[in-house]
Parts: structure tokens; C-alpha cells; sequence
């Protein structure tokens, strides 16, 4: 038969991992329920050469490289007093989510070697037994660990227990088909085998004033489907001025007029500023995080995520999100399950929104 002749459908795989393997195989099985043409391109790295397979297939060979993911890592030539913690990959809401794991793990070594991006370390600098090292991400091959002992192989070698948290939390989020009952903090402090507790920051104040009282407004993401209409952010800006509320931007320069616009400010400046608001409206976003981790009020604006279970550990946080009865698959996380509805654009559910709920939920905050 040829595999490309009129009517078959060709996917092409290339298992270099086994994150999401649960929910590779319910996607692939869906599929050849639906069409007994599906013929698949299957690659293993190690393999000579190519061959074209039927759906079944596939499944089974997923299915033997199904391995469990280890998150710690024992090294019996080191010194089990202390650890390493390696995560070349996340954003500033994961560190955060991090935050209270590392504080108890502090307690319980000698020394904690943190391996994170620079541009994180600040968080961890008044921490007693941390130490901070740069590791950041590449498109070299290798793998969080494994780039871990070609950058620091003497820190390496010293620690008796390493701690691979390359990203569990999307992990757990794919083996449960973006339907999670956990929140990244809770499967952060499952990795670290600890117990969850609520994160608490403080951080020093902005180098610059503001104007009092300020709400501040970060409403982009790395991920467009959790974005609001920027014409609503307009709207909200707007009313606020009108009001008597300062208003500041921390994440675009789109000009609103009637907000202060801060931009190309480092990590740390970010989050200095968030630390000095009076309230805080945010998506689904790092600053979301370090809002509520610092205790600042926040109005956190809710679609392909769930918010409730994103802010649980936070104590001032109102939670908008849009409640329509219908067949969207909200939450969907990011889209994913829903993409062939708003991929790639701004989420349906979040453009459900109205400015009128972001402009009571802030009043009532800060009025």
C-alpha cells in the first residue's frame, strides 16, 4: 500500500521523551477511532532508519517507554546533608510556586544548592543555606540534570540528593488531560516531598515612587489564549483615573493615556513595584503570583485556567472568570484541548470578561 496515496492521514512522531504519555496515547487512540486510515511515521532516536506503522502499533511502543520520571535523584558518592536543585526552565510564576518548598528543604539540609536562572536569584538571597547558581536553559541536547553536571560537576558531585524539577508541574497537568486538582505550588511541594504551605515574600520597595492610591494593571502572558482585550484594559484604565485612582502599567506600552507606563524593567524592579501597590489586576501570569505571595490584594482575571485553584493559597484575591454554560471545555489550559476554537488568539472566556466586573471587584478594594 502506499502510505501517502489519496485518503490517508499521516502523524509524525519522534519519542525523545515521555512527558504527557498518558495523554499521547487517549489523543492517538481518539484518532484511529475516527479514521482506520491513520498510518504513522514513527522514529525512535536509536533506530537506523524509518518505517510507516499502523495507530495500534504506536500505542504499544509508548506504552513499554512509559517509564516513571524520577524527580529525585540520589548520588551515593555525595553528601546526603546536602542537595541540589536544578530547573534550567519555568517562569516567575513557578518560582514562586517554588518558594516555599525551598524554605523548608532549607531546614532540613546543611546546604541547598539552587540551580535557577540569575534573573531569579534575588528571591532566595536572605534564605540561610541557599546558594544560587546560574542555570539557564539551551538548545544544546541534554537534559536539566545532565547539563547540571557539565556546568557544576564539583557541586554536583558534593550533593547527595538532587532534585530534577524540570517542569513537574506541566507534567501532572498533561497525565491529567488539563483537568488538575492541584496547584502548581501543591505538585512543586510533592516533588520536594514536603508539605504545601502558602508563600510568603517580602520584598525591599521600588527605587521610584508611586502615586497613592495605585492599582497596577499586567494583563499579558507567554501565552496569548489567557490575554484580556487590551480595549477593556483601556475602558478600566479610564473609569479608574476618573475615580481618583493612579493607575500604572507594567507590562506594555500601548498608550493609555491616563496610566503610567513602566517598562524594560528588570525582574526585580517588577516585583519591587508589585510589592508597593495598593491592588493588582492580573491574568494568569507571573506578577499574578508575586502579588498574592507579597499580600497585595489582586483581581486576578480567569479563562482557559482555573482560577480557583490557582489562588487558593493566596489570602485578597478575587477571582473573575466568565460564567457561561456551554460546550467550551473551560478550563482547558492554555487552549489546548479547545484549540481548534482559540488557539493562537485571545480565549473566548476571557473576552467574557466585562470592564464593569474588573472596575467593581478594584473599587471595592481600594475606595
Amino acid at each position: 500500500m502506499n502510505e501517502f496515496s489519496d485518503g490517508n492521514r499521516v502523524v509524525y512522531l519522534v519519542m525523545r521523551n515521555t512527558a504527557g504519555i498518558e495523554d499521547i496515547k487517549e489523543r492517538l487512540a481518539r484518532v484511529g477511532e475516527a479514521d482506520d486510515r491513520i498510518v504513522v511515521h514513527f522514529r525512535e532516536d536509536d533506530a537506523s532508519g524509518t518505517r510507516y506503522v499502523p495507530v495500534n502499533e504506536v500505542l504499544e511502543k509508548i506504552s513499554e517507554r512509559a517509564v516513571d520520571y524520577r524527580l529525585v535523584v540520589e548520588n551515593k558518592r555525595g553528601d546526603r546533608s546536602m542537595c541540589a536543585v536544578s530547573r534550567f526552565y519555568g517562569g516567575l510564576g513557578d518560582i514562586v510556586s517554588m518558594y516555599p518548598s525551598i524554605l523548608t528543604i532549607a531546614t532540613r539540609y546543611e546546604k541547598v544548592y539552587l540551580f535557577i536562572p540569575q534573573i531569579y536569584h534575588f528571591f532566595f538571597r536572605n534564605i540561610p543555606n541557599v546558594e544560587c547558581h546560574d542555570h539557564t536553559h539551551t538548545f544544546r541536547r541534554g537534559t536539566n540534570i545532565g547539563l547540571l553536571k557539565i556546568r557544576y560537576p564539583h557541586l554536583y558531585n558534593r550533593c547527595g540528593v538532587i532534585y530534577d524539577l524540570f517542569c513537574p508541574a506541566i507534567r501532572y497537568e498533561m497525565q491529567t488531560n488539563y483537568k488538575p486538582k492541584k496547584s502548581r505550588l501543591e505538585v512543586f511541594a510533592d516533588a520536594f516531598k514536603v508539605e504545601p504551605e502558602p508563600p510568603r515574600i517580602s520584598l525591599p520597595p521600588p527605587t521610584f515612587d508611586l502615586p497613592s492610591p495605585v492599582v497596577g494593571f499586567n494583563l499579558f502572558s507567554m501565552n496569548r489564549s489567557k490575554d484580556w482585550p487590551i480595549i477593556r484594559v483601556r475602558s478600566v484604565c479610564q473609569e479608574l483615573v476618573k475615580q481618583g485612582i493612579n493607575v500604572v502599567t507594567m507590562d506594555m506600552d500601548v498608550g493609555i493615556a491616563e496610566a503610567r507606563s513602566y517598562v524594560d524593567m528588570t525582574v526585580e524592579e517588577l516585583c519591587s513595584m508589585i510589592s508597593a501597590l495598593d491592588c493588582m489586576v492580573s491574568t494568569d501570569t507571573g506578577p499574578f503570583h508575586v502579588a498574592g505571595a507579597c499580600g497585595i490584594p489582586v483581581v486576578g482575571l480567569f479563562g482557559p485556567t482555573d482560577g480557583a485553584l490557582t489562588a487558593k493559597h493566596y489570602e485578597n484575591v478575587k477571582v473573575i472568570h466568565d460564567q457561561r454554560d456551554d460546550a467550551c471545555f473551560r478550563p482547558c489550559y492554555f487552549a489546548t484541548t479547545n484549540r481548534y476554537r482559540c488557539a493562537n488568539n485571545i480565549g473566548d472566556c476571557m473576552k467574557d470578561i466585562k470592564a464593569e466586573q474588573v472596575i467593581d471587584a478594584v473599587m471595592a478594594i481600594v475606595s
